[in-house]
């Protein structure tokens, strides 16, 4: 699910380069199908590419996903939980649970709501989930403490469900992105009311990079793409309940370094 735009579409590039059949789900038509577009053009067979329009929150439309998905291509081999929502001015308040439900809604229950629908088929064809967290979920954070927590529970969720799906052959991992060059930061700057132009934001978030990230770039969507494919595939076989950072390093950087020099 949620495979129209960023790290989302750019899996289902990998996979459909591969010659596998793959499901995009997303809210809005257009998007869909430049992504379908985008997808066969690198290479998938226009018969193996179907776009879902559905809101991931509501339950009754992830049964639909899984169903049509079924009805289409026969059975389910790999589901990958993408979808989320984060990172803007709806995160900033700890104490609002309805805050906390915007959030939780998509990041989390959305998950455990399609997965419950499609792991009998993955059990069928000993398939796997991938999970998409996010390296935020081992660090504290005041501007989106909701984001945070969700992709922490989202964590949890992955090893509590690889320990139950072990026995039926379905294995469970996420992969933990850093910062990736996605839409994300131009879709924020180019909001009504933004406070700073986008060349700007650019360069404070080019500033942030070097700072925070050992190999001083942002990711690639395909780069996150590439682990998934590993993921789903035969090298991955004796993995279950991991979870798989891909920052760049983030984790693991020394902040303190320069005050010694």
């Amino acid at each position: 699910m949620g495979g129209n735009g960023g790290i989302g579409k750019a899996i289902a590039i990998e996979f459909g380069k591969e010659g596998g059949s793959v499901v995009i789900v997303g809210r809005t038509r257009e998007t869909l199908d430049q992504a379908k577009k985008e997808i066969i053009e690198s290479g998938a067979k226009p018969t193996n590419v179907l776009t879902i329009k559905a809101d991931v929150s509501n339950k009754k439309e992830t049964e639909c996903i899984v169903g049509e998905s079924i009805k289409k291509f026969g059975k389910l081999d790999i589901l990958i939980n993408n979808a989320g929502i984060g990172n803007d001015s709806k995160n900033a308040d700890p104490y609002s649970i309805e805050n906390y439900d915007f959030i939780f809604n998509v990041n989390v229950r959305a998950v455990i709501n399609l997965t419950k629908v499609a792991v009998p088929h993955l059990k069928k064809t000993r398939g796997c989930i991938i999970n998409i967290s996010s390296m935020i979920s081992f660090k504290t954070t005041s501007s989106s403490p909701y984001y945070a927590m969700s992709k922490a529970s989202l964590d949890m969720y992955t090893k509590c469900l690889a320990a139950k799906l072990t026995e039926d052959g379905v294995r469970v991992n996420s992969i933990n992105p850093g910062v990736t060059k996605t839409s994300f930061i131009s879709k924020v700057m180019s909001k009504p009311g933004a406070s700073v132009a986008p060349d700007i934001a650019n360069a404070v978030l080019s500033d942030l990079i070097g700072e925070t990230i050992p190999m001083k770039r942002a990711g690639q969507p395909s780069e996150i793409a590439s682990v998934a494919l590993f993921l789903a595939g035969p090298g991955a076989s004796y993995m279950s309940g991991s979870i798989v950072v891909v920052d760049g390093g983030s984790l693991i950087a020394d902040h303190h370094a320069a005050a010694f020099k």
